[in-house]
């Protein structure tokens, strides 16, 4: 990542999507740039950054309390390192002009999970929600996953039989098989859930897609196996096929 795009994507002036691969500093360009936002907002409650899961939230947390509290590093520290202090210290002088003490108050530091802030959303608007008592987030979701996918599928054979049918047709009719593989999905939808939106109002550029990702993914698996053949095997194998 070029340190220009590195000063875009930081600036709070600007708003981006940051797309790199693992150990490239992504985590070190969003505590940079929430540094910059602190010393620019009223309130360090402006400041939002929603993760998937708590232990992110933690450990990004974790980074601008650090980077708050680190001394000037010496004459020798990396450029990025002199950046994230300087862009710190802009921070704290902030903070201690408007009396915010986050050093000793770090909670007010908005980084939280998804779910965090839907569970705070509701919390302060219980009437309009229509939730009665409030929810309770829970890590054991597998149950309430299947009990979905089985009233989904319910539904559907209700809506959409000839649909349903050809699904299970897939699975051999085994509906135990089928609602294992809905209820794994949504399980992991944050990887899925965009991309069919994406194209709920065009069926057609969905199954594209779809059926284009499961012939690179086909393809990948047979290239894998054909290397763990030997060649000698290999010769052989047309005549094993054909007997089979």
């Amino acid at each position: 990542m070029s340190e220009r795009v590195r000063r875009m994507a930081r600036d709070p002036r600007r708003s981006c999507l940051v797309q790199a691969p693992a150990g490239s500093g992504k985590t070190e360009l969003l505590t940079q740039r929430i540094l910059a936002l602190l010393a620019v907002v009223d309130e360090p409650e402006e400041i939002l950054a929603l993760t998937f899961t708590r232990k992110a939230a933690s450990e990004m947390r974790t980074r601008v309390i650090e980077a708050l509290a680190t001394p000037e590093p010496d004459a020798g520290a990396s450029a990025h390192r002199r950046e994230t202090w300087q862009l710190a210290r802009a921070a704290m002088r902030r903070s201690e002009a408007r009396g915010w003490h986050l050093l000793d108050h770090p909670s007010r530091l908005r980084l939280m999970t998804l779910d965090s802030l839907s569970y705070a959303l509701a919390r302060q608007l219980p009437l309009l929600s229509g939730l009665g008592a409030m929810p309770v987030p829970s890590e054991h979701v597998g149950a309430l996953y299947r009990q979905a996918a089985e009233e989904a599928l319910d539904q559907a054979m209700k809506d959409f039989p000839d649909i349903a049918e050809c699904v299970l047709l897939h699975q051999d009719h085994q509906t135990t098989a089928v609602i294992g593989l809905l209820s794994d999905m949504l399980g992991k939808r944050e990887q899925w859930l965009q991309k069919v939106a994406g194209h709920v109002r065009n069926m057609p550029a969905l199954r594209k897609m779809l059926e284009e990702h499961l012939a690179i993914i086909m393809a990948e698996r047979l290239r894998h196996c054909d290397e763990l053949i030997p060649a000698a095997v290999r010769e052989r194998l047309p005549a094993l096929i054909a007997y089979a």
